[in-house]
């Protein structure tokens, strides 16, 4: 991992305006930096609760279907992951949650993707892999094994979880994707992601301030992102005003990493991208532009909808005919 100060004349990733693809972009956020009690380094809570989600969703998904997919229950968990259980004047949303969820994973899935799609288009690519099926018509059949990997992962508490402010301490995309996928098949891919206890150890020894770059070149589901923002947090600093950049050659993790960006509240500064740094020719030239045409095309639709909007409000509707 390295860190940059983007204020630095050296620094590769300097801060940039809009023309160049990394002005922020709309970061819905839920909690104020630096205002809740943190978990101590080296010391991430709910781990057991963490674990016992993750193997309820394994469990649904490998008796649903036997096809070794990864990328539908880890958006299932993704979606749910998402959403806050807490709304205005602290009002506890749980019990809304589950129903629609548990009874209609496909709508709340739908409405979900939509909202954060439209909220933060430059993580569209990003978060991609994981969201292709479900709008996909040939890939119906998914739906209801999804329905079931849903309930298991509400069943197992995971509102309790990923929908309050413990969502801070816990990769449970991480820990998910890693018991989604058999041992044998990490071994083959060398695949292994730092654990939450050394990603924090880590953290705690880098000097990551405000508006400095964060970059890992083996980004997994963004442990490390998560362990530096927690501290970070801890000494009053804001995350938010970092410039996270990250890659890794698995796109499903890679999805992961780009939710996890919105569930830590990372900001609106986030470049993520599938590929390899070691073969990649310049990838994160290739993901800043790319980043730069979704915003842009984010805009031009909003500009769209809004004046269509408008020429609906200003054109009376046509007088019925009367022969």
């Amino acid at each position: 991992m390295d860190i940059e100060n983007n204020n630095s004349p050296r620094s590769p990733h300097p801060k940039t305006d809009g023309n160049e693809g990394m002005e922020a972009a709309s970061a819905p956020g839920r909690v104020t930096p630096g205002t809740r009690a943190r978990s101590p380094v080296g010391v991430s809570r709910d781990g057991h609760e963490v674990t016992r989600i993750a193997e309820a969703v394994a469990q649904a998904w490998h008796q649903a279907d036997h096809s070794g997919r990864l990328d539908v229950p880890t958006s299932v968990v993704a979606s749910i992951a998402l959403v806050s259980t807490t709304g205005h004047h602290g009002r506890d949303h749980s019990p809304a949650l589950a129903e629609w969820i548990t009874g209609d994973y496909t709508d709340f899935a739908h409405t979900v993707w939509t909202r954060i799609t439209t909220a933060r288009p430059d993580l569209f690519e990003a978060m991609l892999p994981l969201v292709r099926w479900l709008f996909d018509t040939e890939q119906a059949g998914m739906r209801p094994r999804a329905q079931q990997v849903a309930q298991a992962a509400v069943q197992a508490g995971q509102l309790a979880l990923s929908g309050t402010d413990r969502r801070f301490d816990v990769d449970l995309l991480g820990v998910t994707l890693t018991e989604l996928r058999p041992g044998n098949a990490r071994n083959t891919r060398g695949q292994f992601f730092t654990s939450a206890a050394i990603a924090e150890t880590m953290a705690s020894l880098l000097q990551v301030n405000e508006h400095h770059s964060v970059c890992d070149p083996a980004l997994g589901t963004g442990g490390m992102f998560r362990a530096v923002a927690m501290m970070m947090r801890a000494q009053g600093h804001d995350p938010a005003t970092v410039t996270w950049v990250g890659n890794d050659t698995d796109e499903i993790a890679v999805g992961c990493a780009a939710v996890n960006a919105l569930v830590w509240e990372l900001g609106g500064r986030v470049v993520l991208w599938a590929g390899d740094s070691l073969t990649a020719e310049d990838g994160y030239t290739a993901a800043l532009h790319r980043r730069a045409e979704l915003i842009d095309l984010a805009r031009f639709a909003h500009q769209v909808k809004t004046l269509q909007t408008a020429l609906d409000t200003l054109t009376p509707d046509p007088q019925p005919r009367h022969d």
